[in-house]
């Protein structure tokens, strides 16, 4: 995927370092760019590349902090799945798009207490932690009301791929529980997290009801789905 002035922006608010922004650099190449998905990266491969455009590779804790970087401040953007070493990981890659879509619906939001970042400024290393588990905490509460149990660590990957934004968890399981009722979802645990990582819960409206046009016969069906293929067709 190409790198864009929005991507210049993300890391500028992100605050990374060099290294970080290159690693990222990286990865968005590795990414079609348009949604989300699951990359698995080798940083020493990353770290042979890197050493082939400065002249001398990073040592393994300037490689280590990047990688802590990208998964801690990129706010959902990066998540980790699984850390098979200290420099292989499997991770999910979210488009920068989802930056704004984020920051849309915070704006729109009329409640105060969606993801605590603003709550956040100004505070301390040991307030922020502190605030971090409270929202765990409300994540296990709300997961295990609906009958779903995770470990920290799947807690802690839920916060993360949120975008650290309550809201959408609250969606997610609004899709899950809609989509259970229709018929039964055999792995809930792990609908909750995909829907989490490919934003199926986006648009989802739990009181959206179609409004279908009516016809009076079979030809003016026909009629209006050819007009609406020759519509589609020219453009």
């Amino acid at each position: 995927m190409y790198w864009t002035k929005s991507h210049d922006e993300a890391c500028l608010s992100f605050e990374l370092t060099k290294s970080a922004e290159l690693l990222y650099r990286w990865l968005n190449r590795r990414t079609k760019g348009n949604e989300p998905e699951e990359v698995e990266i080798d940083l020493k491969k990353f770290n042979n590349w890197v050493a082939k455009k400065r002249g001398r590779p990073y040592d393994p804790k300037t490689l280590k902090l990047a990688i802590a970087q990208l998964l801690e401040k990129t706010q959902g953007l990066i998540v980790s799945l699984r850390q098979v070493s200290w420099y292989y990981y499997r991770l999910v890659v979210k488009p920068v798009t989802f930056l704004a879509q984020e920051k849309s619906k915070k704006s729109e939001s009329s409640l105060k207490d969606t993801d605590g970042n603003p709550a956040w400024d100004g505070k301390s290393p040991d307030e922020k932690c502190q605030q971090q588990q409270q929202n765990i905490d409300r994540i296990d509460k709300v997961t295990r009301e609906v009958g779903l149990r995770f470990d920290r660590d799947a807690l802690n990957r839920i916060w993360r791929l949120s975008g650290k934004c309550f809201d959408r968890i609250m969606q997610s399981i609004e899709l899950l529980l809609y989509r259970n009722s229709n018929r039964p979802i055999v792995n809930p645990h792990g609908f909750l997290v995909d829907c989490l990582t490919y934003n199926w819960q986006d648009g989802f409206d739990l009181y959206y009801q179609p409004e279908l046009p009516k016809f009076h016969s079979v030809a003016e069906i026909r009629n209006f789905v050819a007009g609406v293929k020759n519509q589609f067709a020219r453009a």
